[in-house]
């Protein structure tokens, strides 16, 4: 899924930090996709793809949400 995003937003800048140091954080912005890349982000830099196993568990309130979720961090494309 193409996102368009050649440098970090403001709250690209602000929102990954707290993720990579396992901190809480709320996100606000003007569109669902910049706080998607963000948290997809935050949770695919702290990945150890030298394992086999589980190492997140994303929930999400609605199907819509959950199919943009696996599409931003569909990494298998990537590999």
């Amino acid at each position: 899924m193409p996102t368009g995003f050649e440098k970090p937003s403001a709250i690209h800048q602000r929102g990954i930090t707290p993720f990579c140091k396992s901190l809480d954080g709320m996100q606000q912005a003007r569109s669902r996709i910049e706080k998607t890349a963000t948290f997809c982000s935050g949770i695919l830099q702290r990945l150890d793809y030298g394992l086999v196993e589980c190492h997140t568990l994303v929930l999400a309130p609605t199907h819509e949400f959950a199919q943009q979720i696996e599409k931003v961090m569909c990494i298998e494309q990537y590999a």
